[in-house]
């Protein structure tokens, strides 16, 4: 009896501990539990999550809007990365530029929407302006934001190459801030909402489409709105594409612009006209500064959301073949070109 009892006081300090932990659980409303466990996995992931910072707000589904890390997208990306040993599972990876003959004025256009366009008219037609005043211009969103890049090239890949990511400053997300830096360089607004949309994968673009209506209905000034993805090109051996072309003695992952060109019942879209004369004049004025950096711009029987604005545009900067630093130097491209376009449109 006097080891039960001496068995019992030892743990009576537990039983305590217990008691006072949970009574401290119940004692905390559960918004302040949710927003606790927000804050965790924000900083799980590497994303900024400060006391004295705003971070956005949740949508509906409970996806958090986390701000980029500026520290991780302005620092130059290792110059001698980690490369790996050539594994089981993997594959080659190619290297080499797609290329097309210009459909019109260093553009060239895969069309398979059913639906002829003057390009033409279209590019020497004025850009729509904004809907109302103010400071925000351009909106940039991330349907599938954890899609990801390499971090090293040596003509192979392993199957354990991740071509998802949760850490933002490996992703599509960083491309996005590359290109936002470069339009407020040049003194124009621009909001980057990095909220992830495909956790699950499935309903991505329900979800993005929910941030970008309250976006635009929060800032009626903004003309442009980019979808930033990261293609992915798969041979039937197993080979990886990895678009590339040299702008300035600097790899750059090619870029290729998407256009919804049909507007139909089931998918409609009044801005396929506006949408694609935005896309042709990106085009154009990509090609004329950093040549061979385009694919083909794809003229879609699509919507991807475009149907939402005039100035919609979903931008595939690279494979998951390319390196994150060709990717990031050609969001960078992508923005200072942006600027040029939405500059010359005011004049």
């Amino acid at each position: 009896m006097k080891r039960i009892g001496a068995y019992v006081r030892g743990l009576l300090p537990l039983v305590l501990s217990v008691a006072v932990l949970l009574a401290a659980v119940f004692a905390v409303p559960w918004s302040q539990w949710r927003r606790i466990g927000e804050r965790a996995a924000a900083v799980a992931v590497g994303l900024r999550y400060p006391d004295n910072e705003s971070v956005g707000r949740l949508s509906s589904s409970h996806y958090a809007a986390v701000t980029m890390p500026k520290a991780d997208v302005s620092a130059p990306v290792s110059s001698d990365p980690v490369i790996p040993p050539k594994g089981d599972g993997g594959g080659a990876v190619r290297e080499e530029a797609i290329t097309s003959a210009p459909t019109v004025a260093q553009v060239a256009v895969k069309n398979t929407s059913g639906v002829t366009y003057d390009y033409g008219a279209l590019l020497e037609a004025a850009l729509p302006p904004a809907e109302a005043e103010g400071d925000v211009q351009v909106l940039i969103v991330h349907t599938h934001t954890s899609e990801s890049y390499m971090s090293y090239y040596a003509g192979y890949y392993n199957a354990e190459d991740a071509s998802r990511s949760e850490d933002a400053s490996q992703t599509v997300a960083a491309v996005g801030e590359c290109v936002a830096q470069e339009l407020r360089a040049r003194g124009i607004g621009v909001i980057h909402d990095t909220t992830v949309h495909d956790t699950p994968y499935s309903g991505a673009y329900g979800r993005s489409e929910a941030t970008i209506r309250r976006h635009l209905a929060e800032n009626p000034s903004i003309r442009v709105v980019l979808d930033i993805h990261r293609d992915a090109i798969l041979y039937e051996d197993g080979t990886k594409l990895k678009p590339t072309v040299t702008v300035d003695g600097r790899k750059a992952a090619q870029v290729m612009l998407i256009v919804g060109g049909t507007d139909t019942a089931e998918l409609p879209n009044a801005y396929c006209r506006e949408n694609l004369q935005w896309g042709l004049r990106l085009h154009q004025e990509m090609e004329a500064h950093c040549e061979g950096v385009m694919r083909p711009l794809y003229l879609m029987d699509a919507r991807y959301n475009q149907g939402l604005h005039p100035g919609s545009l979903l931008l595939e900067v690279g494979t998951d073949a390319n390196t994150l630093s060709e990717a990031l130097y050609s969001g960078r491209l992508i923005g200072k070109q942006l600027a040029n376009v939405i500059l010359s449109s005011e004049i």
